[in-house]
């Protein structure tokens, strides 16, 4: 059997790691900057490199000029002797490119997590909620009486899981329904007969369920199974 090099092996966990997402990229770049200022450290104690007119410095006195210079360019403009300026130079250009790239992997980070809430897909954690299953033109009438119904009621809820985009089905029921007096809505997207989709809507917990009857040729069929996954779902309540 052939073995599989070192550096074949090395690059794959590398790739693996990378493929982590934000947090293993961070971690990347925080290994990066340690160990430029580590390096850049024991470079000034070793070697006696100091600013001209300045004390020879400790390796941990090089390693806070190193980490200064990491996280402000600007440090170094009042830096004197060539030797220094150099050490100087290396530590602020890795000090930029890991800022850099670390400032890309936020946005990056911050805009999938704004993808993921628009997709609708976090868990919710309501309690004695109402849910409407499926979308229908008929479900504005039914929210509307549910409003009227919960006016009563302290802090009522009602969450929505159809086969829909997230930010679609908020921007109709702001369009058609006026006045959502102390009635919250929250919508999710998923599949109404899948038992792990309806878990993300917390049927368990809640007051009341409403299955409608959706848009299609298959609407039936789609209520039933919706309502035989509701009943038969193992971690059903008593």
């Amino acid at each position: 059997m052939r073995r599989t090099p070192w550096r074949a092996r090395l690059r794959y966990q590398f790739d693996k790691s990378m493929a982590a997402g934000p947090i293993a990229l961070i971690g990347w770049l925080a290994v990066i900057s340690l160990v430029v200022i580590i390096a850049a450290g024991l470079l000034l104690a070793l070697t006696g490199i100091a600013p001209d007119g300045g004390e020879h410095m400790s390796f941990v006195e090089g390693a806070w000029e190193s980490l200064m210079r990491t996280m402000d360019a600007g440090t170094m403009g009042g830096d004197i002797g060539w030797p220094f300026r150099g050490v100087s130079l290396v530590v602020t250009i890795s000090g930029i490119f890991v800022f850099s790239a670390l400032i890309g992997v936020l946005s990056s980070g911050i805009e999938e997590k704004l993808d993921d809430l628009r997709k609708g897909r976090s868990q919710v954690l309501e309690n004695d909620h109402t849910i409407i299953f499926n979308w229908s033109p008929s479900i504005f009438d039914v929210i509307s009486e549910l409003v009227i119904a919960n006016t009563s009621r302290r802090r009522p809820r009602i969450v929505i899981m159809a086969a829909k985009d997230k930010v679609e089905m908020e921007d109709e029921l702001a369009d058609k329904i006026e006045n959502l007096r102390n009635t919250r809505i929250i919508c999710r997207s998923g599949d109404p007969t899948d038992l792990y989709d309806i878990s993300i809507v917390n049927p368990h917990t809640s007051r009341s369920i409403i299955v409608l009857s959706p848009e299609g040729d298959h609407a039936d069929s789609e209520v039933i199974k919706t309502v035989l996954a509701l009943v038969n779902d193992p971690g059903r309540r008593k």
